[in-house]
């Protein structure tokens, strides 16, 4: 095990070991034996076990960071899809008030007052869906959205 010590992997670990602020005793331990001129051959397994010990946490820590990054690749995907279909809904229903002439189909603006349209639309939100009016609304609706199907 006289190699462990001019391992690559050993130099940089320590490096990075040295230069944390509270290395744990694993670590302390690995910088400690790493540092002696000459290691008993007791010394060489240990530090051979304590250097296996911080591959395999290191190698733990990546799995983790890997892991969560996909969690998090695929919440952003879901979240991607639902505001994409939020924004298709808001799309259908602007494509609604140009349908009926409310909104100019060319460049997007209201056709009318802004505040006025605004006024209409909260007037229809406050009127109670038992309302006859209701009725009347959707059948005119549903012609319409029938002859512009044709």
């Amino acid at each position: 095990m006289a190699n462990v010590k001019n391992d690559e992997w050993l130099k940089q670990r320590l490096t990075y070991i040295q230069s944390l602020k509270s290395p744990n005793t694993q670590q302390s331990m690995i910088v400690l034996l790493a540092e002696k001129e000459t290691l008993t051959p007791a010394e060489e397994k240990k530090l051979g076990v304590l250097i296996r010990a911080e591959k395999a946490q290191q190698r733990a820590i990546e799995a983790r960071s890997k892991a969560t990054a996909l969690l998090n690749a695929e919440k952003k995907a879901e979240a991607r899809a639902e505001r994409k279909a939020r924004d298709h809904e808001l799309y259908k229903a602007a494509g609604l008030m140009s349908l009926v002439g409310l909104v100019d189909k060319e460049t997007g603006k209201p056709v009318v007052d802004v505040a006025c349209l605004v006024g209409a639309l909260a007037g229809l939100s406050e009127l109670p869906r038992d309302n006859p009016k209701w009725q009347e609304w959707k059948q005119k609706g549903t012609e319409i959205l029938k002859g512009n199907e044709s």
